[in-house]
């Protein structure tokens, strides 16, 4: 392996266990493997691949959701760094709904044991 640069992600999401949500820039180093130049991108831990959230902030978002019952609005409001939001925000969060889906089939979470086929999302 060899170093092949610097790439810029963000990472989304409250920075501590109930803070206020931001948005953090992070420099990630990028390798290219000698052999089969495959491009490896290392990031730091709380970040997982293909989301904007941090795995911890999304976490947080699903046990308010599903434990203490707040609405969807609250959790986005708790979540996400972005003040502006369309219209079909203003009475959910696509997004929730989304990640509870993918917790559901292994997508997300996929160490954590799946829920029976019949539960809601909430459940």
């Amino acid at each position: 392996m060899h170093g092949h640069g610097l790439r810029l992600r963000q990472m989304e999401g409250p920075t501590e266990a109930l803070g206020d949500p931001a948005m953090l820039d992070v420099s990630c180093r990028r390798f290219v493997c000698v052999v089969c130049e495959a491009v490896m991108l290392v990031v730091p831990g709380p970040m997982l691949p293909r989301r904007r959230y941090t795995g911890p902030a999304i976490a947080q978002a699903l046990a308010l959701f599903g434990l203490e019952k707040r609405s969807p609005v609250e959790i986005r409001r708790r979540t996400s760094p972005d003040k502006v939001v369309g219209a079909t925000a203003v009475a959910g969060w696509a997004t929730l709904h989304r990640w509870c889906d993918d917790v559901r089939v292994g997508r997300l979470f996929p160490e954590v044991r799946r829920c029976p086929a019949g539960f809601t999302r909430r459940q």
